[in-house]
């Protein structure tokens, strides 16, 4: 038995596109950066803000860099899942500076018009298309009532 294995999940909007850049090995990884920012209700009903922004770049590596790179545009709804780092470094200016990431294991993108995204399309279709013995599957291309197991 391997030892458990700490993962983060986040959610929320692209803040710009991702980019892809490549290792010097040539491994493909693609980027999208998501904000946080904590807001709070005023007794006067507006919200402000209540904290500083964490910005979480999300990381996708290898064969499925690409397709990230496609569906992680700005303002995209994301959710991603995955080993969380901590990355230090030292500033231009000399400052130390510090950033969080993770590599994602699973990560999806809501798309804005369901049914018309690129993305969903082929998420139905490869659902479609999976072996029936996946009980995870047999229901995913039109929804019932009913659980597919």
């Amino acid at each position: 038995m391997s030892a458990p294995e700490l993962t983060l999940t986040i959610a929320g909007f692209v803040a710009r596109n991702a980019e892809i850049r490549y290792t010097k090995a040539g491994t493909p990884v693609a980027q999208a950066s998501v904000p946080h920012t904590p807001r709070r209700r005023i007794p006067d009903g507006r919200w402000e803000d209540a904290g500083e922004t964490v910005w979480v770049d999300v990381k996708v590596w290898q064969k499925d860099a690409e397709k990230f790179a496609q569906l992680a545009t700005k303002g995209a709804y994301l959710a991603a899942t995955g080993r969380p780092r901590i990355n230090t470094w030292t500033s231009r200016d000399g400052q130390p500076r510090t950033s969080l990431s993770i590599d994602a294991r699973t990560w999806g993108i809501q798309p804005q018009d369901p049914g018309s995204h690129e993305g969903s399309i082929q998420a139905r279709e490869s659902a479609a298309n999976a072996p029936a013995d996946q009980a995870w599957a047999a229901g995913a291309a039109s929804w019932s009532a009913q659980p597919p197991f």
